[in-house]
């Protein structure tokens, strides 16, 4: 997959059509990482990212499994149970992906992602902490005339994964790094030179 090929408004396509499978059966999910960042800082989606990242629980992890296969999409090689899936599909004749993290409830404060940047599920150290009351409960926002269920606080989202920075578009790896210390998401900013 050339992921030069998946311009903003592919990816935006994605989204759309992504979000509009979810809500023939559910509404308890949010844009999540990369795609709720740019939803909640600039209103889109980012230019640049070439897939559309979910959050949902796991119980619903067959349920859009079979949903998504029904509708035509494939699986990549990533297809962990209850953990984290990986859509393929094509839309305008360019390949597109779709990111599930699926969470479990783990105290009255907190969900656990156990994939989110680092893939590592089986590494209780890498699991994710996500406070619950940035998620829920989930509301429905309008996006390009389409309903999407989004977390509660998106801001406190965006600041808990991202940084303070957030609101700055940033490139990972060149100029921040992410890691998660004791179950947290923690931002290393780079030296900009």
């Amino acid at each position: 997959m050339n992921k030069n090929n998946i311009t903003q408004e592919i990816n935006s396509k994605n989204l759309i059509q992504s979000s509009t499978l979810l809500n023939s059966i559910t509404n308890q999910y949010t844009p999540f990482f990369g795609t709720l960042l740019g939803l909640h800082r600039d209103g889109d989606v980012i230019e640049g990212d070439d897939d559309v990242d979910y959050l949902a629980p796991s119980e619903l992890y067959g349920d859009i499994k079979q949903l998504f296969l029904d509708n035509g999409y494939t699986l990549t090689q990533f297809d962990v149970s209850d953990v984290f899936t990986q859509f393929k599909t094509t839309i305008d004749s360019v390949e597109v992906l779709i990111d599930f993290y699926y969470y479990i409830d783990y105290n009255e404060d907190y969900v656990i992602d156990k994939w989110n940047f680092f893939g590592q599920y089986y590494n209780t150290s890498k699991w994710m902490a996500i406070p619950k009351p940035y998620l829920f409960d989930f509301k429905p926002i309008q996006y390009k005339g389409t309903s999407i269920s989004m977390a509660s606080d998106p801001e406190s989202i965006c600041k808990y994964l991202y940084g303070e920075r957030y609101s700055e578009p940033l490139s990972k790896k060149t100029q921040y790094d992410m890691t998660i210390v004791n179950n947290m998401p923690k931002i290393i900013y780079k030296n900009e030179k």
